[in-house]
């Protein structure tokens, strides 16, 4: 009778427990509790990622820029020998045949070119984090810039010439207007912009060639803009190449008026005569001198 007791005992027991695991929760209707299973290895979530310093991002991208710019650099070297025997064979030849050769010699250099261009593009985050590097890493920063600034125009400056001898001038031009475009604003200087000028104006495109003197011309503060007579008589003779003479006159007048009169004779010489013949193309002869008073008696 005993075993017997004992023996319900220990299945209501059994029973109970089942009502409260989370077996017998689901049965009941409800969903179990969530069970924890620890992992062997320790917990699943990788450790917090370092955050880096600005000096950190910096050395990673000055690496990154400087291990591109030795991939280029042997590129360069690697397609130059390559072409010795190309560009020994266009000295031999002439007329059309020279010129072909030589453009696909230039064709070619020109993809050398494009990856400085794109090496300068890479160097802009450098340049902007600047002010955050530390004083060595920002004396890098400038060597590094200057190499590859220099690399690519003495690359460009290659194609161009190669396009010059075979007589391409609008290829001339739109290789150095892709150069200027690729530079930054502090690095576009005036030199640059006349080679622009003279180029547009040797394919016959005045107005381009008019744009870049103006683009010149008009950097100066107002006050010192007419002291600047190389580039305004530059900007007043275009403007007469094409077609608005009357603007050119004034232009040329107000030159003149900015020199010294003490110097006008003989710095302004050239104005007063592109004055006197525009003036006579546009029916505006300058008025007669004042008369002279009469001397007293």
């Amino acid at each position: 009778m005993r075993r017997v007791r004992f023996g319900l005992a220990g299945a209501a027991s059994v029973f109970l427990a089942f009502l409260w695991s989370p077996w017998g929760v689901a049965a009941a209707g409800e969903a179990p509790p969530a069970v924890a299973i620890p992992h062997a290895g320790g917990s699943r979530e990788p450790p917090p990622k370092k955050e880096e310093t600005p000096a950190e991002r910096i050395e990673r991208e000055l690496k990154s820029v400087q291990d591109r710019l030795r991939e280029v650099t042997q590129q360069e070297i690697e397609l130059a020998m390559e072409l010795v025997a190309t560009q020994q064979r266009a000295n031999q030849l002439k007329g059309n045949a020279r010129k072909a050769v030589l453009i696909q010699i230039a064709e070619r250099t020109r993809g050398v070119a494009g990856n400085y261009a794109r090496l300068v593009k890479n160097l802009k985050p450098l340049e902007t984090d600047r002010p955050q590097a530390t004083p060595e890493q920002q004396k890098r920063i400038d060597d590094l810039a200057d190499r590859i600034y220099a690399k690519h125009k003495a690359q460009t400056d290659k194609v161009a010439n190669m396009f010059e001898q075979a007589g391409e001038f609008k290829a001339v031009y739109d290789l150095w207007a892709d150069y200027y475009q690729s530079l930054p604003e502090p690095r576009r200087d005036r030199g640059l912009k006349e080679k622009l000028a003279r180029e547009a104006e040797r394919c016959g495109d005045l107005r381009g060639a008019l744009r870049w003197w103006k683009s010149i011309f008009e950097a100066a503060p107002p006050k010192d803009r007419f002291r600047d007579r190389g580039a305004g008589e530059k900007v007043g003779d275009l403007m007469v190449r094409t077609g608005d003479a009357a603007s050119a006159l004034g232009l040329y007048k107000d030159l003149l008026e900015a020199i010294a009169p003490e110097k006008r004779d003989s710095d302004g010489k050239s104005l007063k005569e592109k004055i006197k013949a525009l003036e006579a193309k546009l029916g505006r002869a300058a008025p007669p001198p004042p008369p002279k008073p009469a001397p007293k008696k």
